[in-house]
């Protein structure tokens, strides 16, 4: 009696095991997300790779066993492409280390896979409990505010600084920064309850934390909400950068009409700044206190600020702001009047800083031309440029005259804009602003 030879299965059954090796390592990748304590656990996407090699294994289809494998460190390595690993960053030549050792790894899993078929388990049936998994961390997502995310945090490149972000909002910053932006959408009683949301997200991570909650913070600022703002800044249990984020966050409410506010919050950092018992440390505390009260506009406190500081250089450096500021609110005051001569005057005169000095004569101009007075306008662009020439650092005199041809650009005076352009020396800077002279068409 002559036996039939043994048919080998088909190609196609190895498809049900890869399958399943992705769905386990999806499910592990998911969960990092619903139990924040996964993220401080190292070892978890080595036991997660391990894991997809041993599911594969498990229901890998007889005599068919290498070709599985194959697959599987093929799907593998494309993932690792794709979306990197840090030994990445250091250099390009750890990517074959890296492809070698999840490789390994899963070829580790892969064969304790082999070893437990033993155990008979339906593919399908194994499917199913897989799939049964991923939906219900789907859903527990979706629930975790993921719809309201998904729906109403559009445009994403505005509710995000980062186009690698997951479009399921699945790290708790994520949905910390997306919520943040729907409560700025909203108003009243709906926006406090989508900030509410924000803080419970920010509570989840585990790193980094205080970026996320400076962030919802001045959110809660430009929502107007001070009081709810200040009580998310002192949940920053980090002291240093607790004082940070604290007195940034007095410049944002001084900025948007909350100077009362600010003024409190900028009065409690100047008593802690006083305590210090090294008199340096008091004046760079003090410093950085009046540069924020500078920054918002408060400059009569930061005067008082200046007063209490007793190193020289730093209480002359703050002074010399002050005194540019209100010189240069001066100049913009007579430009508002037609008096284009004396706001030029007052800055040459007056302000100290030369970027600063720069910026007050752009402004001046800038209204000279918007005042019908293209002439004024000219002249006082060709004093900007003249006086940026004359900056010591390369960068900040082709930044500052960059600044200047794109104002010209803007404002209509092409034929100037190319000349500034040409005293660039910095070939980046030139080149992109003659491709917009290109674009701007011929000279008015």
């Amino acid at each position: 009696m002559i036996c039939p030879e043994p048919v080998a299965p088909s190609r196609w059954l190895i498809v049900p095991a890869v399958v399943a090796g992705a769905l386990t390592l999806w499910i592990f990748y998911v969960a990092d997300f619903i139990f924040p304590g996964f993220w401080e656990w190292q070892p978890s996407g080595v036991v997660a790779i391990f894991l997809m090699g041993a599911a594969t294994g498990w229901i890998a289809p007889r005599g068919r066993q290498w070709l599985t494998y194959g697959v599987l460190a093929a799907v593998l390595g494309l993932l690792t492409i794709i979306r990197g690993s840090p030994w990445f960053y250091y250099s390009l030549s750890f990517v074959p280390v890296a492809l070698a050792v999840r490789c390994g790894v899963a070829a580790a899993g892969y064969a304790a896979g082999l070893f437990l078929r033993r155990f008979q388990v339906g593919r399908w049936a194994m499917l199913a409990v897989l799939c049964g998994l991923a939906i219900t961390e789907v859903t527990w997502i979706l629930a975790r505010d993921g719809y309201v995310l998904l729906r109403h945090a559009r445009p994403r490149h505005i509710a995000f600084n980062d186009t690698d972000a997951s479009w399921l909002f699945l790290s708790p910053g994520e949905r910390a920064r997306g919520l943040t932006y729907i409560a700025l959408q909203r108003k009243g009683i709906e926006a406090r309850r989508m900030f509410v949301k924000a803080l419970h997200a920010a509570s989840e991570v585990s790193t980094d934390g205080h970026i996320v909650l400076a962030m919802i913070a001045q959110g809660q600022v430009k929502a107007g909400f001070f009081p709810e703002a200040e009580a998310t800044v002192r949940c920053i249990q980090d002291p240093v950068q607790f004082n940070l984020y604290f007195t940034i966050l007095a410049t944002e409410m001084a900025k948007h009409g909350g100077q009362a506010h600010a003024r409190r919050l900028f009065d409690e950092a100047i008593q802690k700044a006083k305590q210090h018992p090294e008199q340096h440390q008091r004046d760079r505390d003090l410093y950085l206190i009046g540069h924020r009260q500078w920054e918002g506009g408060m400059h009569s406190e930061a005067r008082q600020t200046a007063a209490l500081i007793q190193t020289a250089d730093s209480k002359a450096d703050l002074l010399d702001r002050l005194n540019d500021s209100w010189q240069l609110e001066v100049a913009r005051q007579q430009a508002g009047s037609n008096r284009f001569s004396d706001a030029e005057a007052t800055i040459k005169q007056h302000v100290k800083d030369p970027y600063r000095y720069c910026d007050g004569l752009i402004s001046v101009a800038s209204t000279a031309a918007t005042n019908a007075q293209p002439d004024h306008a000219r002249r006082i662009f060709e004093h900007a440029r003249t006086s940026a020439q004359q900056i010591e650092s390369p960068s900040g005199s082709n930044g500052v005259m960059a600044d200047i041809a794109l104002r010209q650009l803007e404002l209509g005076f092409q034929r100037e804009s190319q000349q500034t352009v040409a005293f660039i020396t910095h070939p980046g800077i030139k080149a992109e602003l003659l491709k917009k002279l290109a674009r701007a068409g011929p000279y008015r």
